[in-house]
């Protein structure tokens, strides 16, 4: 099996009842959010598409997750 993306990862929340959670299920309904595990692209995308900042810091503490769950 090969390195989940991101998006991929980030469904494993989906049930979480923090914002990581929210994050999770807020992507899961975007059809546009993009199938990459570049980070900038993801944070341009979030960047631009965000409505509050919290979104931001709520990728970029999942991004940091997401990096110690991934195999060396």
């Amino acid at each position: 099996m090969g390195i989940l993306t991101f998006k991929e990862w980030l469904a494993h929340f989906e049930c979480v009842d923090r914002p990581i959670g929210d994050l999770a299920k807020d992507v899961k309904k975007n059809d546009n959010f993009p199938e990459t595990n570049d980070y900038n692209e993801l944070l341009n995308y979030i960047e631009s598409s965000a409505k509050h900042r919290n979104v931001i810091e709520t990728f970029e503490n999942a991004w940091s997750y997401y990096l110690k769950d991934r195999p060396d």
